[in-house]
Formats: C-alpha cells, structure tokens, sequence
C-alpha cells in the first residue's frame, strides 16, 4: 500500500524479537549521545505533518487517534511483509514516519543544545524501533479497520485535550493454547499542527486486556486484572 508521501529507500531487516527484549535494547540505543555511525548508509529523514492518505483513511485534522493508530498498524503489516524488497520497506516506513509526532519526539532527546541533525537522527531511531515493537504481534493486525478499531480503547487526557492515549488488545500467535496469553499495547497521541500524532509505542504493563464495555475503569488500587475502561465518546 503506497501512501501520498515521497518514498526514499534505504537498507533495514526486521526479526520478530520480543516486545521486552526490543525496548531494553532501544532504551541503550536511542539514549546514547553524538552522531550515530549506525546511520551513516540510511537515508535519516522526517515525513512533516500534514495530511496524508494510506490503507483507505486520510490522516487530515479531522482523523481520530484510533485511525493514526490503524494506519501504523497497517504500515507495520506491509513493513514486516517487504522482506528483503528495500522499496517496499522503505514505502511502509515512510507512512510510519507520517503517522509520528516529531516535534514532540525531538522534545525528550536528552543531550544539551542539539544541532537539528541530531534531532532529525534521533526521530528516525525512534520511529525505526515501532515496527520491532509491534512485530511478534504483527498477524494480529490483518484485519480491517472495524475490526481492529474494536479492539481499540481512546482514553483523553483530562488535563490536556491535546493528548491522549490509545491501549489496543493483542493476541500472540499461538493464542489459542493460551486464552490469557493476550497483551496491551500503547499508544501516546498528541496534536501537532492541529493533526493528531503518536509520540511514543510500548506495552501496557499494569493490564492484560481492555474490556469493551462502557464500564469506568478501575482506579491504580484495584485488582489489575482485566480492567474495563471507558470507550472513546464519538
């Protein structure tokens, strides 16, 4: 799937490590200072925020937190299914790149007075690592919008109506020995430029699955298991 947004191409493989095993080894990547020689054959680049179709939703400034985080999905589909085929990839990584909020991303780079390259290497580190987060759960999100959207919970930020957070149920591929065996994955939105973005992807480790009923979740002292937080108001 092609998105309207120019496609550089570059050399990447993917393998389908463990979500806690990808974000140790990114923490100890993406934290570290200076130019990184790692990049010096990739094409590091940033896709500016603006409206961009992709898998039949336009991400304008009318798009919902769930469709930005659908079109990920879907660009993490076509990533893992490129192989070896480095346009492809590279295609896919740039709907990821689309769907990032980068400004807000370039906000935690640590080192003290960056130059805008630095800044621009750290993005494209971060938005690299999304694909092999999400990648062990990656058959999971072969479906169409309606039914992953479903397995989505928005929650607003009642501080900051310009965040929010998205939690979506996942299912490991062998699931079926296991009914339980099932994962939380997270979505940090914020807008930028009046377009809702995602600024951070990881793992909910406080639950193991978001119910879809319109029951209030359960505050930090109850029981974890299971809790049921509110849908998204449409």
């Amino acid at each position: 799937m092609k998105a309207i947004i120019d496609s550089p191409s570059n050399k990447r493989t993917h393998h389908r490590w463990l979500p806690a095993t990808l974000a140790a080894l990114g923490l100890l990547t993406l934290t570290s200072c200076g130019r990184d020689a790692r990049l010096a054959d990739d094409k590091v680049r940033e896709v500016p925020v603006s409206a961009v179709s992709a898998y039949g939703r336009t991400l304008d400034q009318d798009a919902t937190p769930r469709e930005v985080v659908y079109v990920l999905l879907k660009a993490v589909v076509d990533d893992y299914d490129a192989g070896y085929d480095t346009k492809k990839r590279e295609e896919a990584f740039d709907i990821e790149l689309a769907t990032s909020a980068p400004q807000t991303i370039k906000q935690r780079y640590r080192r003290r007075q960056p130059t805008e390259t630095e800044l621009t290497e750290y993005l494209y580190k971060v938005v690299r690592h999304w694909a092999p987060v999400l990648g062990y759960y990656v058959d999971d999100f072969r479906v169409d919008y309606e039914t992953l959207s479903d397995r989505m919970t928005v929650q607003p930020d009642r501080r900051n109506p310009e965040e929010s957070v998205v939690y979506l149920n996942v299912s490991p591929p062998d699931s079926e020995k296991d009914p339980n065996a099932g994962a939380v994955a997270r979505f940090h939105m914020t807008r930028e430029a009046g377009y809702w973005r995602i600024s951070w992807v990881g793992w909910e480790t406080s639950t193991r699955k978001w119910g879809s009923s319109r029951r209030q979740a359960p505050k930090a002292s109850a029981p974890v298991r299971r809790p049921t937080p509110p849908r998204e108001q449409s």
